[in-house]
């Protein structure tokens, strides 16, 4: 597949090749006449022929490595991933050994620098020197590629890979190298020397001792300091350039030979056109292909055509209709509308500045997925500049970093949330972040900046602090007297990596809670001895209780058998009470002469069971003084007892006229 706008270059190079095979000129009854033109022309040809076969080289070489450079890119970036997900998820980093074969090892900083291994020593330093840059890759002395993904105040991991193994297999004549402190690379080492004079972007072409020229080209892998560089060799003069000599020495020793040499180069020039297609064919093949393993569109753009080239993947990620060339339009169609305006004004941007980076939401998703494009601007063979790059799905990564803000603002709103003092140093021991605790806590609030050093705040915060001690049960922390009173337990605790947090709890309760024990503890001892004097008395005291004991119980057993005496002598003569006034309300032996002896009789047996009822209710007092009481709870309808009462007191209550 040839690639964006030089479709078009080649349908109109296929037609002139067609064009040149068929046509044929009348050159030979002007071959006197047009000689010395001919060979000023074709002088100015053969220059212009090498001049285009040198910038079709370059391009070539160019765009080869570029591809090779994604490449090596996306397996970082396949790389970081890993590591991301698996300090996501908290898994094991060893673990990851032996899934991935682009990857010989994974590893946390920490195990690494502490390795016996010499080879993860020398990355290990590599992957301390990348954190405090932007960059997450690099390559170490010993020739391997480190990356390493930042996790700070957890552990940063990283991964190992021999550089070489993740460069193409060469052909002959051919080598790629990794540069950065040190070059690694594969394939003929004698074109190495050709890398090392090649400046990143500006292909060249030098010649070689053998009689060969060599093709470099040099580009950097991502937003890094490391280059990937592309060196081919090929003849010093092509058949092609060999026969347009001899095509001159021809024109100019006999007219007669002209047409024969015209034709001659004609051919060749149909077979160079022919070859040079090819070539771009190949290479755009390997683009492709390359752009597929990484997963990764390839997109090209003349600035100021209203026309761009998209692959099949990129068309694709952005939910496209169709790949090609396309209108712009079109393009910005498939954009996010609130991303829109600022994908046309990056692409006007980048046809002035020559580089382009952005990150955009597609429409067809509704936003939610995330593609990143980039590219640079070159030259083409035509003099014409061309804005070429890559496109990659980014949704994971901004995912990921949404989720790292959120983590970070709910880490700061419980920073701040914080009631005691808190503060966090950096490895220099400088001031990186503090809550509002802390300043209050100190008198801090205008004289605390970002950068202070350690001992510069502590100096600061002295004259709110009355005193000072170690904490008996952490060699960590110190007992803090505030001159406002209160008591702070000051906390500082080094992180993985080599900063200082520090912490304070407010114990005032705890400090004033052990002031009183201490008093409480002197009340106790006095106490004691009081309680020493005092044991004497309390033994006679003892003795004279259990007399007591012993006379009240005495006294208990005989009440007890009084209430049992008393209760059995009234309730012998009250069953008789009760039953004989029984038998006159029943009028058992015939009717009363006045019925008032009825309702006497009646009264006496109420109150005869009234009687019974108080005497019972003394035997279960006695009961439950004994602690053989049981209780039998049973619902009663209370208009009896309610009657009863009345009957009881309705006489004395109608003689006193009540």
């Amino acid at each position: 597949m040839v690639s964006g706008p030089d479709i078009v270059d080649h349908e109109s190079a296929e037609a002139q090749i067609n064009a040149a095979s068929k046509s044929r000129y009348p050159i030979r009854t002007l071959i006197v006449l047009l000689l010395i033109i001919e060979t000023l022309a074709l002088s100015v040809k053969f220059v212009d022929e090498r001049r285009t076969a040198n910038n079709n080289a370059k391009a070539m070489i160019q765009r080869e490595t570029l591809a090779v450079s994604e490449h090596v890119n996306g397996n970082i970036k396949a790389a970081q991933s890993v590591l991301r997900m698996a300090i996501r998820d908290g898994r094991s980093i060893d673990r990851l050994n032996g899934q991935f074969p682009a990857i010989e090892v994974f590893s946390t900083l920490d195990i690494a620098t502490s390795a016996a291994d010499q080879r993860l020593n020398v990355a290990a330093n590599l992957a301390g020197e990348l954190i405090s840059t932007e960059s997450n890759f690099g390559i170490s002395q010993n020739g391997d590629l480190v990356i390493i993904e930042k996790n700070p105040g957890r552990g940063h991991v990283m991964a190992i890979a021999n550089a070489a193994n993740w460069l193409p297999v060469p052909q002959t004549g051919l080598r790629y190298t990794i540069r950065q402190r040190v070059a690694v690379g594969s394939g003929d080492e004698t074109l190495a020397g050709a890398m090392n004079s090649t400046r990143i972007g500006q292909p060249r072409i030098a010649f070689g001792a053998d009689y060969t020229r060599v093709t470099s080209a040099c580009t950097v892998i991502g937003d890094s300091s490391v280059a990937l560089c592309s060196a081919r060799t090929t003849t010093l003069l092509s058949f092609n350039e060999i026969a347009g000599l001899i095509m001159f020495g021809l024109l100019i020793a006999a007219p007669a030979l002209a047409m024969f040499g015209l034709f001659g180069v004609l051919r060749i020039q149909v077979d160079q056109m022919r070859e040079i297609e090819k070539t771009k064919e190949d290479a755009a093949k390997i683009i492709d292909l390359v752009m597929d393993g990484a997963r990764a569109g390839y997109w090209e753009w003349r600035p100021g055509s209203d026309q761009v080239f998209i692959s099949s993947h990129m068309a694709k990620l952005l939910e496209a209709h169709t790949d090609g060339i396309i209108p712009l339009e079109d393009l910005l169609m498939a954009v996010h509308p609130g991303d829109r305006d600022e994908i046309r004004n990056a692409f006007i941007s980048g046809a002035d500045s020559g580089v382009l980076k952005i990150e955009f939401r597609t429409s067809y998703s509704q936003g939610r997925r995330w593609v990143e494009i980039k590219g640079r601007i070159g030259e083409r063979s035509d003099g014409t500049s061309l804005l070429t790059g890559i496109c990659n799905n980014v949704t994971e990564r901004k995912k990921a970093e949404h989720s790292q803000r959120a983590a970070e603002r709910r880490l700061r709103s419980a920073i701040d949330g914080y009631s005691g003092p808190f503060a966090i140093w950096d490895k220099r021991k400088r001031l990186l972040y503090w809550n509002a605790a802390f300043a209050h806590t100190f008198n801090l609030k205008s004289a605390l900046r970002a950068g202070m050093g350690y001992d510069a705040v502590s100096m600061a915060k002295s004259p709110a602090i009355k005193r000072q001690s170690p904490a008996e049960d952490d060699v960590h922390a110190q007992l803090t007297a505030m001159n406002d009173g209160r008591w702070l337990k000051m906390v500082e605790r080094k992180t993985p990596e080599g900063g200082l947090i520090t912490v304070g709890v407010d114990i005032t309760d705890t400090m004033q809670s052990q002031e009183q024990l201490k008093r409480q503890r002197s009340k106790l001892k006095k106490l004691v001895q009081e309680l020493e004097r005092s044991e004497g008395r309390a033994g006679e005291l003892a003795r004279k209780y259990a007399e007591e004991k012993t006379k009240a119980e005495h006294a208990a057993n005989a009440k007890g058998t009084f209430l049992a005496n008393m209760s059995h002598e009234l309730r012998t003569p009250l069953n008789a009470i009760n039953g004989f006034s029984e038998i006159l309300v029943n009028e058992l032996y015939g009717v009363h002469s006045d019925q008032r002896y009825k309702g006497y009789a009646q009264d006496i047996l109420t109150s005869g069971e009234h009687l019974l009822d108080m005497i019972n209710d003394i035997l279960d007092m006695a009961k439950i003084e004994a602690g053989k009481m049981t209780i039998n709870p049973q619902k009663i309808d209370l208009v009896d007892p309610v009657d009863a009462a009345v009957r009881m007191i309705k006489r004395r209550a109608e003689d006193k006229g009540i």
